[in-house]
């Protein structure tokens, strides 16, 4: 049950509360997309992060599992917000 930032550091920082789609933008610097992530929650990512040439988030595309969540080969670019629990969008 939490809401974190992660970031391109492989950081994490609680965020404290559910964050607002307008919060949620700017923590991403951008539009967000959310990419679902089956029983572990799901992450709220830049969704022209790769358009933008926004650095790999390492432990983001990590946590999609590529091939599971994401496409083989794809990876998260930018700062991701990692929700679980009653943090998650619905």
């Amino acid at each position: 049950m939490s809401a974190i930032l992660i970031g391109l550091d492989d950081s994490r920082t609680e965020i404290g509360h559910k964050p607002t789609l307008k919060e949620a933008q700017q923590m991403v610097d951008g539009l967000v997309e959310v990419v679902e992530l089956g029983p572990n929650g799901m992450l709220l990512v830049n969704e022209d992060g790769k358009g933008l040439r926004l650095d790999i988030n390492m432990e983001a595309t990590k946590m999609a599992v590529p091939g599971r969540y994401i496409c083989n080969g794809d990876y998260i670019a930018g700062v991701a917000i990692h929700l679980t629990g009653k943090e998650v969008w619905r």
